[in-house]
């Protein structure tokens, strides 16, 4: 640990805007559960890419990995908490230019006042209106008719604007309050925005040769009361839980799969069964084979691909893709990167998804990525 001209604690406020200003990758995470986030931050502007064998940082990977690679922000700098202190801060093993970044970050957050972050945010993508999305929904059924395709999650976005106070760390906290059971995310990466979100979707976790992952799917209104699931949600669910029970199957694990369950996350409920595998395998290669899951994509999962490239009218970047640590000894907790929104000047892109099979109907697709909305917009508008 070098000496710093710091001395007092900063807020996280403070510390997101001197990263933002510096062009530093920073990432701060509460895990389902934990008590406090953790925060990660790379004292530098270098992008770095994840690869087999990488520990001790954090994973941003894209809704189009492997295509596009995955980022890895490396962990130069930590710390626990949604204040700074830079007594308790952690270190890697830094480097003599990391170390004068270290030093001169220290400086700026010291001096930091101004609020710059929007400034230096991507433009938004087009909202996409109920009436162009039912069209979307209704085309999505005829070509599941004509098939392969059996399934395809058609996503889109929901701009909502943004008071000129409003701060991504304040935004944050919120969210850890408001979801206790979700990981719950904020990540600055140059080039790719600035993004917030609160996942109820593990896509895999790993402790040695034991790996843990889960089959979310079907959505219901967490208002009135809950009448049983119809035989679409169970079936759109079963593909879920068919398609990862086989990839780990054909990656030579001994898989385990617990009874369905009805789980709530935020607004809604979900149809859920948790799985557990077990065998020598590697985290990197199992995730480039469950990634993306019939959950955020569909089945076949080539045929959903390829449909989703020409009907989408924007990008999904980030959304649809995964994000989570990875620890000292290579073992990692990834998250789908769920009910997700990218923050920009002066507004917001939600991105919200519905899994369309057969029987689907375009207006209650529209109307569960309402709800879907509603875990954002309940700390948005509060």
């Amino acid at each position: 640990m070098i000496h710093t001209s710091i001395k007092r604690i900063a807020s996280l406020q403070k510390l997101f805007n001197t990263a933002v200003a510096s062009a530093f990758p920073l990432v701060s995470y509460r895990l389902p559960g934990a008590a406090e986030p953790e925060s990660c931050m790379q004292l530098d502007d270098t992008p770095l890419f994840w690869s087999e064998g990488a520990v001790d940082g954090f994973v941003v990977a894209p809704f189009d990995f492997p295509n596009t690679a995955a980022r890895w922000l490396r962990r130069d700098l930590a710390f626990t908490g949604f204040q700074f202190n830079p007594a308790q801060a952690r270190t890697g093993l830094l480097h003599t230019k990391q170390l004068l970044q270290l030093s001169a970050f220290y400086d700026r957050l010291a001096e930091t006042t101004a609020d710059n972050w929007q400034q230096l945010t991507q433009q938004p993508s087009p909202a996409v209106s109920q009436q162009n999305y039912e069209v979307q929904v209704q085309a999505a059924l005829a070509a599941i008719a004509r098939g392969p395709l059996q399934k395809v999650v058609l996503s889109r976005i929901k701009q909502v604007p943004l008071p000129a106070d409003t701060h991504p760390a304040t935004l944050f906290e919120k969210l850890c309050a408001a979801y206790p059971q979700a990981f719950v995310s904020l990540v600055n990466l140059p080039g790719l925005g600035i993004w917030l979100g609160a996942s109820p979707e593990l896509l895999l976790q790993n402790e040695d040769d034991v790996f843990e992952t889960m089959s979310l799917a079907g959505t219901r209104t967490t208002a009135g009361s809950m009448a049983p699931w119809t035989d679409k949600e169970i079936h759109e669910q079963l593909l879920v839980t068919d398609y990862i029970r086989e990839k780990l199957r054909e990656a030579g694990l001994q898989v385990e799969v617990a009874e369905r369950e009805t789980v709530q996350a935020g607004q809604v409920y979900h149809l859920r069964n948790l799985i557990r595998a077990t065998g020598h395998a590697s985290s990197f290669a199992l995730v480039k084979t469950l990634h993306p899951t019939p959950a955020v994509c569909g089945l076949p999962a080539d045929s959903a691909r390829n449909y989703l490239l020409f009907h989408e009218a924007h990008q999904r970047s980030l959304y649809g893709g995964f994000l989570g640590p990875v620890d000292a000894q290579g073992h990692s907790q990834l998250y789908v990167n769920l009910r997700s929104m990218e923050l920009h000047k002066g507004s917001a892109s939600l991105y919200l998804g519905g899994g369309i099979v057969a029987g689907s109907v375009p207006a209650a697709e529209w109307q569960e990525t309402e709800h879907k909305a509603a875990t954002l917009l309940r700390i948005l508008q509060h």
